[in-house]
This record gives C-alpha cells, sequence and structure tokens, in this order.
C-alpha cells in the first residue's frame, strides 16, 4: 500500500512538472508579444459619443501622414464588459477600397484608455481614409462609447458622424506604426519566479499531504512571509496602478514594465496612480528634506505634500523608510509590500486570538479581512494594519511571560500608535478607534490575571514608550501644523459635517464584490466590501449572548457598536450627538466600512462560541437572516451592475453564490458534530474571498511606467539643468502629475490646498474664491480671453489662462499633447518660443519672453 501511494506521489510530481513546463512556455509566447508605437493624435477625452449599438455606425475622416499598421482608439467601457463584436475599418477616400478591417470582442476593448487595432501589413499613409465603426451585436445594459474632443477642432469638416449625421467634435484617436516584437525577458522572468513559488507549494502539498502542509505554513507563517517580503523587494515589485500612466504618455514607450506584470491596471484608483504615487516621487528630487519646490510649483511642506520627509516625524510612517534608505524604486516597493504582508499576517494572528486558538477560524477572520473586496481595491487601507498589529502587540504584552518580551513590544506598540494617530483621516480614525479601544477592554478584562502581573519595571518600559509615542505625534503634527490649518479652513473638504443616514445598503453588496474582479462597477473602490453575511453575526451574537447570559465581553461590545453603528447608518445622529462622538467627522458610507468589520470580528467569535459550547443552532435562526441577506444583496448587485430584468448569466452566478454562503453558514452553525465538513466550510468560504481578492491584484515592477518614456528621459533632462522654471500641462490635470514625477515644478498639479501664491496673482479680489479654495484637480487651458475659473465639480477646477497671463504666473515650460497649428500660430502671436522637444503625440514649449506687441 505504501508502495502504491509512493508511486502516485511520482506520478502527480511528473505531472506537475509537465504543467509547470508549458504554462513557462506559454508565459513566454505570451510575454514576447507584438507591439505598435503609438502616435497619438494630440485630442483629449472631453466628450462621449452615444452608446455603440447594433445598427450604429461611427465616421470620421483622417489624414494619416507617413506608413503605418493600424488605429487606436479610445473606448468607455463604462465599466462593463460584454461580449459586443467592436468592427473597425479603414477605407480609403479616394477609392473606397477597404485597406485595414478588423473584428474584436467586447472583452478585450480598454476602459477609459486606448484600444489597439492594428496588424503586422504596412499600410500607405500620405491619404485620408474614413474611419468606420461598428457593433453587429446588441447589448444588455450599458453600451460602449468612444471618447471625442469638443474643443480643440480646426476643421469641421473631420467631425464624426452618426449614421452620417454630423456631430460636434472630433474622436480622440492614434496612430500605429512600427508594429514589432518584443523580447520581454525581465517580465518572463517575474512570472515564473511566481510559478515557482506555486510549484513549491504544490509539490510540498503532495510530498507531504495537504494536512501537514498546511500545519507548517501556519506554523512558520512569520519566516515565510519575511521570506516572501525580501524577494518582492529584490524584485522591486509593488501593487500600483502606476502603469495607467501607459495609456496617457506615449503607450508602448519605454521599457518591458511600463505594464503590470500580472493583473491589469485600475483606472478607478486614480487617488493612487494619478496623485498619491506622483506625490511620493516627487520627494527624491528635494533628497526628502523639508520643502518641495515641484508639486503646484511653489515651496510647501515635503511632509505635506507627499508625506515623505526624512526626519523624526518619518517614525510615524514606518512603510515609507524604504524611501530614504533604498531610494524611490524599492522604496515603493516595501511602501506596498510591507503593509500588505503585515496586514496578512496580523489579522490571522488578531482571529488566532479571539477565536480561541483555533487556526482554522484564524485563516478564515484572516483572509476575510487582509483579501477582502474592501481592502483589494483600496489597497492598503493603513488604519486596518496598524491598528490590527497594534491590538496583536498589546495583546500579548499583557500576556508574555517574559520581560524581554514586553520591552519589545513596548516601542511596536509606541510606532503602530504613532501611525495610527497620525493617519489624520477622522473619517476611518474615528469609527474604527471605538472598535479597536473595544477590543483592547475585553483584552483586558479577559485577560486581568496576567495584567495584574505586569511588573513596576515593564509598566515604566511601557510609559516611556508612550511618552516616545506621544514626541512622534506632536513633532508629526507640528511639522503637518499648516497643511492641518489651511485643509481645516477650505471650503472642501474642511467644512464638510455628517450626521449619518441611509448607507445600510454597503452591507449588502459583499456578494457584487465577489465579482469586481471579473465585471466591474463604475466605482469598485466605492462600492467594494468585507463579506459580512449581513444581518446574520449580529442576529448570531444576540444568540450566543442569551445563551452565555451576557458573559462574552466581546460580543458584548462589539454588538453594542454594531447596533450604534447600524443606526447610524439608518437614520443617522443629532447633529449635537455627532459632534460629541465625533462622528460629525465621519461619511455614513465610512462608517459602514466599519460596521462591515465589525461583523466578521462578530462572526468568527460567533463560530468560536457555538464550536467550543456544542451548541446546535435552531436552522431558522440562521436561513431566515440569510434569506434577507441573500434578497438585499441580489437587489443590491442588480442595481450596482445595472443588470437589466433579463439578468443574464451574471445574475445567476450571484445567485448561485448566495446559495453557496447560505449552505455554508447552516453546516458551521447547524451541524452539531462533524468538525471537518466544518473546516471544509469555512476554508470554502475563505477560498471564495481569497481568489476573487488575488484576482483583483496589480503586479508591478518598479516605476518604469513613469521613468523610462522618452518624455520623462527629456524633461528629467531639462529639470537637471533648471529646476527653477515652472511647468503647466494643458488640458490634462492627469499628465500635470507624470510632469511633477519627473521633477517638473508643474503649477497645475493637484492642489491639495489652494495655491494662493497662484490665485492672489489671477482673482486678487477673491471673487471666485469658491472655485479654488478647496482640494482640487487643476485642468488649464490657454485662452486669448480673460483669466477665469470654473468648478466642474467638487474636486475638479477648470483654469482658463490668458496667454499673458501665463507670463505673470512665471510660466517657462508648457507640455502638451493636444497641441495644432492653430495653437502655435496664437503662441507666437504672444512669446518668443523654442521647441524643445516634439516625439510620439507630445511636444514641449519653452517660452523666452512676451512680445512687447502682446502687452
Amino acid at each position: 500500500m505504501k508502495n502504491k501511494s509512493k508511486y502516485i506521489k511520482i506520478l502527480l510530481l511528473v505531472v506537475v512538472a509537465v504543467l509547470f513546463v508549458l504554462r513557462g512556455v506559454h508565459i513566454y509566447n505570451v510575454t514576447n508579444d507584438k507591439v505598435a508605437d503609438m502616435y497619438d493624435s494630440g485630442f483629449a477625452a472631453r466628450q462621449e459619443t452615444a452608446g455603440l449599438e447594433k445598427g450604429m455606425e461611427i465616421t470620421q475622416d483622417i489624414y494619416i501622414d507617413g506608413d503605418f499598421n493600424g488605429i487606436a482608439l479610445y473606448f468607455s467601457t463604462n465599466a462593463i464588459r460584454n461580449f459586443s463584436k467592436i468592427t473597425v475599418e479603414l477605407v480609403d477616400k479616394t477609392t473606397g477600397e477597404v485597406v485595414f478591417h478588423q473584428k474584436v470582442s467586447g472583452v478585450n476593448i480598454n476602459d477609459n484608455q486606448f484600444s489597439n487595432f492594428a496588424e503586422e501589413n504596412v499600410i500607405s499613409g500620405g491619404k485620408t481614409y474614413t474611419l468606420k465603426v461598428s457593433t453587429d451585436t446588441s447589448a444588455n445594459g450599458k453600451k460602449f462609447t468612444l471618447w471625442t474632443d469638443n474643443q480643440n477642432i480646426t476643421d469641421t469638416s473631420v467631425q464624426y458622424s452618426i449614421n452620417g449625421e454630423k456631430q460636434n467634435g472630433v474622436l480622440c484617436y492614434a496612430v500605429l506604426r512600427n508594429y514589432h516584437h518584443t523580447d520581454n525577458y525581465g517580465v518572463f522572468a517575474v512570472r515564473m519566479v511566481f510559478m515557482t513559488l506555486i510549484l513549491m507549494l504544490v509539490c510540498g502539498l503532495i510530498i507531504v499531504g495537504p494536512k501537514k502542509m498546511c500545519e507548517f505554513i501556519f506554523d512558520k507563517r512569520f519566516y515565510i512571509a519575511v521570506g516572501i517580503f525580501l524577494i518582492l523587494v529584490i524584485m522591486r515589485v509593488n501593487f500600483s496602478s502606476i502603469g495607467m500612466f501607459d495609456n496617457y504618455v506615449q503607450p508602448g514607450q519605454g521599457s518591458e514594465f511600463v505594464t503590470p506584470v500580472y493583473g491589469e491596471t485600475h483606472s478607478i484608483r486614480s487617488d493612487e496612480w494619478a496623485v498619491s504615487t506622483p506625490r511620493y516621487l516627487t520627494a527624491k528630487y528635494t533628497d526628502y528634506g523639508k520643502y518641495n519646490y515641484i508639486i503646484m510649483g511653489k515651496q510647501t511642506e515635503n511632509i505635506a505634500q507627499t508625506g515623505l520627509y526624512k526626519s523624526y516625524s518619518a517614525l510615524a510612517k514606518p512603510h515609507t523608510w524604504g524611501y530614504y534608505l533604498f531610494g524611490d524604486s524599492i522604496g515603493m516597493s516595501v511602501e506596498w509590500c510591507f503593509p500588505f504582508i503585515l496586514l496578512i499576517v496580523m489579522s490571522i494572528q488578531f482571529f488566532y486570538i479571539i477565536a480561541g486558538k483555533n487556526k482554522v477560524l484564524a485563516v478564515t477572520g484572516g483572509v476575510m479581512v487582509a483579501f477582502s473586496g474592501y481592502e483589494m481595491w483600496w489597497m492598503n487601507v493603513e488604519y486596518l494594519s496598524c491598528g490590527l498589529t497594534a491590538l496583536v502587540c498589546i495583546y500579548y504584552f499583557i500576556n508574555a511571560e517574559k520581560t524581554w518580551q514586553k520591552m519589545v513590544l513596548s516601542p511596536c506598540i509606541a510606532i503602530l500608535g504613532a501611525e495610527y494617530i497620525t493617519i489624520l483621516y477622522p473619517a476611518f480614525q474615528v469609527p474604527s478607534g471605538y472598535v479597536y479601544f473595544g477590543i483592547v477592554v475585553w483584552m483586558v478584562v479577559s485577560s486581568w490575571d496576567n495584567f495584574k502581573k505586569i511588573k513596576l519595571k515593564e509598566w515604566l518600559v511601557f510609559a516611556a514608550s508612550m511618552l516616545f509615542m506621544a514626541s512622534i505625534v506632536i513633532v508629526y503634527l507640528k511639522d503637518r501644523s499648516t497643511y492641518v490649518t489651511e485643509i481645516m479652513n477650505t471650503i472642501y473638504p474642511g467644512s464638510r459635517v455628517s450626521t449619518g443616514g441611509y448607507s445600510l445598503y454597503k452591507m449588502f453588496e459583499y456578494v457584487a464584490t465577489i465579482f469586481y474582479p471579473f465585471k466591474a462597477t463604475l466605482n469598485n473602490s466605492e462600492f467594494s466590501m468585507m463579506v459580512t453575511l449581513f444581518p446574520l453575526p449580529m442576529v448570531m451574537a444576540v444568540y450566543c449572548i442569551i445563551k452565555q447570559k451576557g458573559k462574552d465581553i466581546l460580543l458584548d461590545i462589539m454588538l453594542g457598536l454594531s447596533c450604534v453603528y447600524t443606526i447610524y447608518c439608518t437614520v443617522g445622529f443629532p447633529l449635537i450627538v455627532a459632534r460629541l462622538t465625533l462622528f460629525s467627522y465621519v461619511p455614513e458610507e465610512r462608517a459602514a466600512d466599519l460596521l462591515g468589520l465589525l461583523q466578521v470580528i462578530l462572526l468568527i467569535r460567533c463560530i468560536y462560541v457555538c464550536r467550543e459550547n456544542r451548541y446546535k443552532v435552531n436552522p431558522v435562526i440562521v436561513v431566515v437572516p440569510m434569506l434577507i441577506s441573500c434578497y438585499y444583496s441580489w437587489k443590491e448587485a442588480r442595481t450596482v451592475y445595472d443588470i437589466t430584468e433579463s439578468g443574464g448569466m451574471l445574475q445567476y452566478a450571484i445567485i448561485a453564490l448566495a446559495i453557496v454562503f447560505t449552505v455554508i453558514t447552516i453546516v458551521v452553525f447547524c451541524v452539531k458534530e462533524h468538525d471537518r465538513l466544518k473546516n471544509m466550510a469555512l476554508l470554502s468560504l475563505a477560498g471564495i474571498v481569497f481568489l476573487s481578492g488575488i484576482w483583483s491584484l496589480t503586479v508591478n515592477v518598479g516605476t518604469d511606467a513613469i521613468y523610462s518614456k522618452p518624455l520623462a528621459k527629456k524633461v528629467c533632462e531639462i529639470t537637471s539643468e533648471d529646476k527653477d522654471g515652472k511647468w503647466v500641462m494643458l488640458d490634462s490635470w492627469v499628465e500635470s502629475m507624470y510632469l511633477a514625477a519627473c521633477g517638473a515644478p508643474t503649477i497645475n498639479t493637484c492642489n491639495n490646498v489652494p495655491n494662493w501664491d497662484l490665485w492672489n496673482i489671477l482673482d486678487p479680489q477673491k471673487e471666485n474664491e469658491y472655485c479654488y479654495n478647496r482640494f482640487a484637480h487643476m485642468l488649464l487651458t490657454l485662452t486669448e480671453e480673460d483669466t477665469n475659473e470654473e468648478l466642474v465639480q467638487q474636486d475638479l477646477l477648470q483654469l482658463n489662462l490668458n496667454y499673458k497671463d501665463a507670463e505673470k504666473i512665471g510660466v517657462k515650460y508648457i507640455a502638451s499633447r493636444t497641441y495644432n497649428d492653430d495653437f502655435d500660430k496664437v503662441l507666437e502671436k504672444y512669446y518668443n518660443y523654442s521647441i524643445l522637444y516634439d516625439e510620439f503625440g507630445w511636444r514641449i514649449y519653452q517660452l523666452n519672453s512676451l512680445k512687447a506687441a502682446a502687452n
């Protein structure tokens, strides 16, 4: 029998080895692909066409100078995927010959970025072609559209048409040339490292068996986590969507790492890739000193703009230490990998504590938090990683037997506490603070005997650590005091006051969240949620409290907070109550996020209590709340996905998943014996969450998406010689942040506080203060009309700057991909200028002097 088992293992290992080789060959083939150079037409995406549907044809005449291989079009999929067939044709306007024809599935169309339609055959240029776009499939719900520019129109004869009827605008497109083969050996190597790690796991499962392998991984989880962290950092891996810049800046140009090695970039996370990440990268040009001269093109405090300042206050942000020690590329890897791996390990450890050291419950709870859609779409939620880690440290400080252990844990608690306090985002800090405080109370009460045994010298070390924490916080707040004062005096978000209201719908978005990696919504981040199974955890908490006669303090506290948060997320608080509890700083949607965390804690604790006491729960107690949960989850999924009556396969998949969740909860709570079956049900729940979460992960290498572009190299060259010259980016706030990341002091970068130096020049009477006294992204357009400001949306400002006023605010360099002959003529009317760069659809102008005739 042993020999038979041995041969089976050998056979399985051979099969795995063969599959590994085949997968490696497949990875090599898809990695070394063919690409084309993209030459942007220079039109900015401002307005969408009508939705593409069967019987509609969008056409536009395009003159293409020089041979080419195809065309790229700027689609909006409205955050959906459907299987419509999109047909793109180019017809020679003179001869009527179809020179290019390609039909692709809608699932291959990129959202809010260029989609390439190219072939190896070279098409003759120097002609006018009619571009035709159509679909032969009727799509349910929202339809694909094409982005157009309705402002930069120099020739109305080339406006696009729908079924022959002229429209106001021109299509945003790019010409594809130089279709060539690429050898991306670096990407292949990184992918094979991940494949090798998976191979090692599978081989371990086969050789020693699943049970022993899983126990080994659990027991050695801290060492494994450190090893994985080091591997990722050495490879410079991060989880940023920085690859989105490849869709805006010279698409296809740069190194092999301009796009992710695994996963897809997420345009919806623009606060990360288009704001936070470029800001971080600007700090290196100041050597992480006190002041930053790049953001907004003026001197500001580095810690306020970038969060990076090499000083004592940097102790508050451990995940940023990599920037100071190793530079931007590895620093960025540390910034992403450290908190994520820390959250995985410490969330498991936290649930290991509250679930009575049950390994299966610990893994289930940890996965439900660390790989939840909420964490994966917001990515590295700081209050979770540092908060849960601090709780674990506090627990072991109370219960550790040796003094040296407590002396090590005390400064860790101090640094984690400082990090939590200095998040400076009350919308998360206030509701999570109540939760964490409640858990600390439970830890003290439940470990009271050990708490009383803490020695005086251990308390002295702890007190010294708390003083250490206070010193970090005080210095940090002092360094950021100017920013805090300015942001509190803004119209948005400084004057925002919340009293709660209906946001309980978010508790039922957990089923839809599972499908977000496969079928996106309009805002995956905002709609994402932990798998809460709401209201089951609260019902089961009541059941367990009654059975235990209120002796479980953790359940008492968590249920009490859940009730309070539920009230806030339904009817809200009176204003005086909201102010007294600090919930006036908490939008109701953010309170719902924390209510989700409470449900996970309650769920794991209730499962532990029921298993520990061998309660056999009446199925009605489980089925009724689950039916309520499934029904409202189904309704919410139909809303976020805009599902029509027919619904399609997605609707059935949502119903099926809701049923699976119901079956899992029945097995977990209602089956008295059969622990193995319960464990399988729990691991199935964890597996569903894990697969959904890991599928949404973007795996990126380094910062090549920015710095390997030809444009970046030129900007860096210019700024190395003239670091004080001020820049503007025309007609885009995204690319303005790109310029800043390259070291260009750019005036129209994101204003996290108002740029009063600018507005005192342009609007000395503060007539339009309402438009710019706020956090805002800034679009800048040059005009011959008087300078004026428009508020496009709550956090988006349009500055229409008079050509002559550019000289007033000190503009020296203009970057543009929306330039044309008319723009050059108007610019020449006002300025003596030079063109420093003109390549791949981008141009950089240097303003030498304002012409006397222009004054």
